[in-house]
């Protein structure tokens, strides 16, 4: 028997709930036909198979209908169709609720780009508010870098806006296909840095700049071509979005993935910029992850790696002024685009720049942010081997006997380094790192209570610990590991005999076991319930 639907009853509040959202992304996954998102939202939560159906019953009906059929990009290749006065004549991009087409206005004899609502007729009433906001603020601007909209309008129930057409590729092609030189990558960013000010001299953040949502043309200039999260800097216009994670998380600022939508200003663009920049100088995202609300705590919590460390050809100077376009406090950013723009032209001419190097003290912080978990173990193992050290000088009669505790101990911290080096150093293989350090944890603490006889004592706790530890990697499959790994560990354990004169109750043995495998499973839980975080990304 399947799980009941989700309720879509609405709250007091405006904003939309966690399982409106879940809904409108599995309607989305519906009108565009794409299986696997369709799969990994029904398995995050099944109560969703029910609405499945519903909803492509629902979306096949409105395909019957007049105009339906234009609305999911359902343009076979080498086809055209008539829209109004426009020929639509190739599908250009899609994302999570738009679709782009290039056309044909035959009445002005002009190429144009058309901007239709995914879900056409069947759209709900907040897609067609945000995307006629996202239309009337483009509209309003006027700026060589940035795409000029045409016209607003409706034709049979179907949204739309036309707008410029650029011929060219979208900057993230461009740059999985080549490398750019750090003269080269500023000289093409400047440009939209001073269309971005633009837009920020009349009171309006973009909130979703990624190299996605610019197009390089035929002679090398870049354009921004998407405004479909733009808002005015205004507390009234940004009231039902408060708390809403909107945009996509490897470019946003981190007051924007911590949902404080009331926070943002001009220096949340920048921030984006600046990660655009790292991209396009590092040849890699600044942070990168297959879980969104990993991803998101990255961007909120961990600093990011010099740029030098993936390209030792970019200038210091250079790095300085990303490393401030992507700083945690925006406080600490430069305020607007127009100020990055200047510091990047005082750069080119070789003149100081603003940013400028960290006092030694601002070099520690970011040290210990960019390294947050493994200095959190090493306080950890580090006070531990104190706690051994003060033993050994406290009572020296035993020094052979903690001899080996304190070469398992330094041995664990040096373990714990080389993984977070490693990691660092190869970011494809940080999952495996990670889980490396958990192996590690639970091997040198088998191998202490081991050399102790301590698994009756209650040190044996700490791989509590150690499972708790995998969890805040947000992997569910990593902390079963530790689980897994915990009990192997604690059952050889127990083929040690109890000291002399004490008796081991079998029964306290299983509770132990029993409360590793039930802190794995709180802990899994929460992690798998933060993973499910939803991201309304915004593409294209």
């Amino acid at each position: 028997m399947s799980e009941s639907p989700p309720s879509l009853a609405s709250s007091e509040s405006d904003e939309p709930s966690a399982d409106v959202l879940r809904m409108e992304k599995l309607f989305q996954a519906v009108v565009a036909n794409d299986q696997s998102t369709i799969e990994r939202l029904i398995e995050e939560d099944r109560g969703l198979a029910d609405w499945k159906n519903l909803l492509g019953d629902l979306h096949s009906l409105g395909q019957q209908t007049r105009g339906g059929a234009e609305v999911a990009g359902l343009l076979p290749s080498g086809a055209e169709r008539i829209f109004g006065r426009y020929r639509l004549q190739e599908e250009l991009g899609r994302g999570g609720m738009g679709v782009v087409y290039r056309a044909w206005q035959a009445d002005l004899s002009r190429p144009v780009a058309i901007k239709m609502i995914l879900g056409g007729q069947l759209s709900s009433d907040e897609q067609v508010r945000r995307f006629q906001a996202e239309a009337q603020l483009a509209a309003q601007v006027r700026h060589p870098q940035i795409v000029t909209i045409h016209e607003v309008g409706e034709i049979d129930g179907q949204h739309f806006y036309a707008m410029e057409y650029v011929d060219g590729i979208g900057l993230d092609r461009y740059l999985a296909e080549n490398r750019v030189e750090a003269e080269e990558a500023v000289r093409l960013l400047i440009p939209v840095i001073r269309a971005v000010q633009h837009l920020h001299e009349r009171n309006i953040i973009h909130r979703d700049l990624k190299p996605a949502n610019l197009i390089l043309d035929r002679e090398r200039r870049l354009h921004v071509a998407d405004f479909g999260l733009a808002t005015l800097l205004n507390p009234d216009t940004r009231q039902t979005l408060s708390g809403t994670v909107l945009g996509t998380p490897a470019y946003m600022s981190p007051e924007q993935a911590a949902g404080k939508v009331k926070e943002l200003s001009p220096a949340a663009d920048v921030y984006s910029l600046g990660a655009i920049l790292y991209q396009m100088l590092a040849g890699r995202k600044v942070f990168d992850d297959e879980s969104p609300a990993l991803l998101l705590l990255q961007v909120i919590e961990r600093e990011p790696q010099p740029v030098m460390a993936f390209n030792p050809r970019v200038p210091r100077r250079l790095w300085w002024i990303v490393r401030r376009c992507l700083e945690k406090d925006p406080r600490r950013r430069y305020p607007n685009a127009g100020e990055l723009a200047d510091d990047l032209e005082r750069y080119l001419r070789d003149d100081s720049v603003v940013a400028g190097k960290d006092a030694w003290s601002q070099e520690i912080v970011r040290f210990l942010r960019r390294h947050r978990t493994v200095m959190y173990r090493l306080a950890a193992i580090g006070t531990a081997l104190l706690v051994v050290l003060a033993r050994m000088c406290e009572a020296p009669e035993y020094a052979a006997f903690y001899r080996p505790v304190v070469v398992d101990i330094v041995a664990w911290g040096l373990l714990v380094v080389l993984w977070d080096v490693l990691g660092q150093r190869r970011p494809a293989q940080r999952d495996l790192t990670s889980t490396a350090t958990t192996f590690t944890d639970v091997v040198v603490l088998t191998h202490i209570l081991w050399l102790t006889q301590a698994v009756d004592g209650p040190v044996v706790s700490l791989y509590h610990i150690v499972i708790s530890a995998a969890g805040l990697s947000l992997r569910p499959r990593r902390v079963w590991l530790a689980v897994g790994a915990s009990l192997i560990a604690y059952g050889l354990l127990m083929l040690q005999p109890p000291e002399e004169g004490m008796i081991r109750l079998p029964h306290l043995s299983i509770l132990y076991a029993l409360s590793l495998i039930v802190c794995g499973a709180i802990s899994s839980s929460h992690a798998r319930r933060l993973a499910l975080l939803t991201i309304a990304d915004k593409t294209p």
